[in-house]
């Protein structure tokens, strides 16, 4: 795997200082895994949260959404989202 150089890991900082002072920083999530150092995410496979008629329609399995509506997280099974019970909320 490629290095990044100084400038490139520069430019990389400026972008993420920029997300955070614009509050643009909600749609997006600085990731924790070390294979993905200073890279950004799209939110969608990053918690989520708000109301149910807002949840995405499809994610990716084991997916977290708090749905606000209902006052607790769901989660998604690879076909609908599920509260910690396993019954299809």
């Amino acid at each position: 795997m490629a290095q990044l150089g100084e400038k490139d890991k520069e430019l990389i900082r400026e972008v993420i200082r920029e997300y955070i002072q614009t509050g643009a920083f909600t749609d997006r999530k600085i990731s924790d895994i070390p294979l993905e150092a200073l890279s950004l995410v799209n939110r969608k496979y990053v918690t989520l949260n708000g109301a149910t008629a807002s949840r995405p329609s499809s994610s990716v399995l084991g997916q977290i959404y708090f749905d606000t509506t209902l006052g607790k997280p769901v989660w998604w099974d690879g076909s609908k989202f599920v509260d910690a019970t396993g019954t299809a909320a």
